[in-house]
């Protein structure tokens, strides 16, 4: 502590300064939601914090992981953050910058469930996201599948009427493509089919009615 001659003061008055400047920033500083900001010495212990009452009672930071990392001189590895072990016991994910002209680091830490909630909530809206498009995939090929296999099943079911002889048949298929021609073709199979039977049934009942007169006369000259 020096007597500055100009001022007329000890120069401890502007060390004071400097620390209400530092906590004034520390309180102001807000990372995320509930992120904060705090400065140790390089013996682990509170210099500057939010509460104030930590700092006035000399609190000893020197076993947590961050301030550990920090007075070995271990750094978080660039490409990924590491999570510690806050005050309280609670994860956090934390990262520190050492003032080496003072011996000091500025700790920046914010509870590691404030760092992960919006990689949650993006996971959750891709999982939803996933399932809506999953959904309308198999609707759709379901649609795309019901499409082909319909016509398929009223072939079928004609196939079945015309082998027990109903050939009077309807199938009112109207897909646009190949299987509409082909149960059109089916439609028409089944007329001609129908007009050969009616005509069968016609020659018939020609051929039993030419034939009833000279059987009926045979019969009598027999008798």
């Amino acid at each position: 502590v020096l007597w500055n001659p100009v001022t007329g003061r000890d120069d401890y008055a502007a060390g004071r300064l400097s620390f209400g400047q530092i906590w004034q920033w520390i309180e102001e500083v807000r990372i995320g939601g509930t992120g904060l900001a705090y400065v140790v010495d390089r013996d682990g212990m509170l210099i500057a914090h939010r509460e104030t009452e930590r700092v006035l009672a000399r609190s000893d930071y020197s076993s947590l992981p961050i301030i550990e990392d920090y007075i070995s001189g271990r750094k978080a590895s660039p490409d990924r953050w590491k999570e510690y072990h806050d005050e309280k016991g609670g994860k956090a994910v934390a990262f520190y910058r050492e003032v080496p002209e003072a011996g000091w680091a500025v700790i920046t830490q914010i509870p590691a469930k404030e760092v992960y909630s919006p990689i949650e909530e993006m996971n959750r809206n891709i999982l939803l996201w996933t399932a809506l498009w999953m959904t309308l995939f198999v609707f759709l090929a379901y649609k795309f599948v019901n499409r082909i296999t319909n016509p398929i099943s009223i072939l079928k079911e004609g196939a079945e009427k015309i082998s027990r002889g109903n050939l009077d048949i309807k199938l009112h298929i109207r897909t646009g493509d190949e299987i509409e021609e082909l149960a059109v073709n089916f439609e028409k199979m089944a007329q001609t089919l129908k007009e050969l039977d009616s005509m069968r049934e016609d020659l018939i009942r020609m051929i039993i009615h030419d034939l009833k007169n000279p059987i009926s006369g045979i019969m009598a000259s027999m008798d």
